[in-house]
């Protein structure tokens, strides 16, 4: 007798189970959503923002509202606080097309105005267009297309034929399929076998599955470059001389600054007016300062701080002792 298949959500035990595709559909793009989410989200590091301000809050803010403010709120006892929200800008446009009114709000009920002059509008972009997610959006959806086009054409290649039978032995041969199309045994016992036939259909198909991977990393190149991340390009490789590279790479710096420049302006306006708060404050490309080079340095500091330390044994040679607290030989002991 054939494995019972249920409908529904896939088990995180029993794995996928029949006619799921749309729950599959939603479960790739919800892949692909988060991982080029969090590749937006972590593009840009604020240093030495004043406390009260939340880095990552103010890039969530930006990256899903196009927008935000920080400002200078003041405190009944202590120093004035600086808060990194979302901003409601209304009122009538300035000559530059800055709104004049402006609005603190969050999800808690938090709802304050912020005079003009205590406190200064972010924007994600220079060009104030759109926000972000709506371009992650379109691109998760292409690459769930992708990928699920190379599971369709897999299928494909794994059953090419259709099932005949009597229409009484139907469930019996929904079945069959379903055990074929789960990788599984395709047994069925039957009073009679010979009711069931399989008639193979060359159905042409052919395999997509490598220019199903090639879209997919052009799709992820492209909205890198979107990003200003850097990447290989859209072209192969093999392919691109010189002038092509540099011209990736251009187009890539100008993307990366679409987001930087309107940060940095809005930062030198928070300088002039709270030079106290803000003297420190910089907006930069997020990469790890923690690099090989800064290691090696560390590293020789290290050693140059530490205590040589060393003892003879029996035979007057000199035996190095270990230091289990900080795993390193004991020739570099505090």
């Amino acid at each position: 007798m054939s494995k019972k298949h249920y409908k529904g959500r896939p088990s995180l035990n029993q794995g996928y189970v029949y006619n799921q595709s749309e729950e599959l559909n939603r479960m790739t793009y919800q892949y692909h959503f988060q991982n080029l989410y969090s590749l937006a989200l972590n593009r840009v590091k604020w240093i030495n923002l004043p406390d009260g301000c939340n880095t990552r809050f103010l890039e969530e803010t930006l990256l899903l509202n196009g927008q935000a403010i920080i400002f200078k709120k003041p405190r009944l006892f202590g120093d004035d606080m600086f808060f990194s929200t979302r901003v409601i800008a209304s009122g009538p446009l300035n000559v530059y097309n800055n709104p004049t009114r402006l609005r603190s709000v969050g999800n808690n009920g938090w709802n304050i105005r912020v005079p003009w002059d205590k406190g200064v509008v972010i924007w994600e972009t220079e060009d104030r267009y759109f926000s972000t997610i709506q371009h992650i959006s379109i691109f998760a959806n292409r690459l769930m297309d992708a990928d699920r086009v190379a599971d369709v054409n897999l299928n494909t290649m794994k059953r090419p034929f259709i099932i005949t039978g009597p229409e009484e032995k139907y469930q019996e041969m929904v079945n069959l399929y379903r055990n074929i199309n789960s990788n599984e045994p395709a047994i069925i016992g039957l009073p009679h076998l010979t009711d069931i036939g399989i008639n193979v259909l060359q159905t042409g198909a052919e395999y997509l599955g490598d220019q199903m991977q090639y879209r997919k990393q052009y799709l992820m190149n492209e909205f890198l470059t979107f990003l200003g991340i850097d990447n290989a390009g859209i072209e192969k490789q093999e392919r691109m001389t010189q002038e092509e590279v540099e011209r990736i790479q251009s187009q890539t710096m100008v993307r990366r600054m679409n987001y930087l420049k309107p940060r940095r302006d809005a930062l030198e306006v928070l300088k002039k007016r709270f030079p106290d708060k803000f003297a420190d404050t910089q907006v930069v490309w997020n990469t790890d300062n923690i690099t090989p080079t800064w290691n090696v340095k560390h590293n020789l500091q290290k050693a140059l701080d530490l205590e040589y330390v060393g003892k003879e044994d029996n035979d007057g040679q000199l035996e190095d002792r270990y230091d289990a607290t900080d795993g390193i030989g004991s020739e570099f002991r505090n």
